[in-house]
């Protein structure tokens, strides 16, 4: 019973000898106040790598329309169309082959 009395007078933090858990109480206090910059900190960072990975899913979706733009473009040069449209056809035939041998002047 007296000792539950001194607990909550708190004597042990007023007596000439509470030096140590004056140190101990700064200690666990400076190392809560530590734990809970770094979770903020963390929070932080994990919020901005969700950002990061929405914009590469964006980033990725518009890529592949690109692609897409690209290869319609790719399929039929604007030449090609209009040889079409002036009737003008791809050739049956294999094109010749040139050969130009060295000549000395």
């Amino acid at each position: 019973m007296n000792s539950i009395v001194k607990i909550l007078k708190v004597e042990f933090l007023t007596n000439k000898k509470s030096i140590g858990a004056w140190k101990m109480i700064v200690y666990l206090s400076f190392l809560g106040g530590l734990m809970i910059t770094s979770g903020h900190i963390m929070d932080k960072k994990s919020y901005q790598i969700q950002e990061l990975e929405k914009q590469v899913v964006i980033l990725k979706t518009e890529l592949i329309d690109l692609q897409g733009q690209l290869l319609e473009v790719s399929k039929l040069p604007p030449k090609l169309e209009l040889a079409q449209t002036q009737y003008i056809e791809q050739s049956v035939e294999t094109p010749i082959e040139i050969k130009i041998e060295n000549i000395e002047l």
